[in-house]
């Protein structure tokens, strides 16, 4: 079971391209990280059970995009990695910067939406939880 826990929104934000070494500025954009909790039930003989908390997922969604640059399939194919940057404001109403270095593609709409799959560390995690 996956249940959504938390929706963070930045008023900007750059995703990157790693090709070859170097990094390109891909799209600008104003994303929605999404912050979901993975549990399943675990039945007891004789007894209801318990949830069992088993981590966490975290998607990242780029509408409205400014590409900065030609994607295309070619393109893509050179691709080894793609990084995130954005300022995200925390409760204090201070900014913070935080960058994703090792976003997974989860699907790339070359005429709508981009969404990837955060791959972090727990800290991070927790980090992103704490806004």
């Amino acid at each position: 079971m996956q249940t959504l826990i938390k929706t963070l929104t930045t008023g900007s934000g750059d995703i990157f391209a790693v090709t070859e070494g170097r990094r390109i500025l891909l799209i600008k954009c104003s994303p929605t990280v999404r912050i979901y909790e993975r549990a399943q039930n675990v039945g007891v003989i004789g007894a209801q059970g318990y949830k069992l908390k088993t981590g966490h997922n975290v998607t990242l969604t780029c509408a409205e995009l400014d590409a900065k640059r030609n994607v295309d399939p070619e393109f893509l194919r050179t691709v080894s990695r793609f990084e995130f940057t954005g300022d995200f404001q925390r409760q204090d109403g201070v900014f913070e910067r935080i960058t994703f270095d090792n976003l997974s593609p989860e699907e790339i709409d070359l005429t709508g939406d981009w969404r990837f799959e955060v791959c972090g560390p727990l800290g991070l995690i927790k980090k992103l939880l704490a806004f």
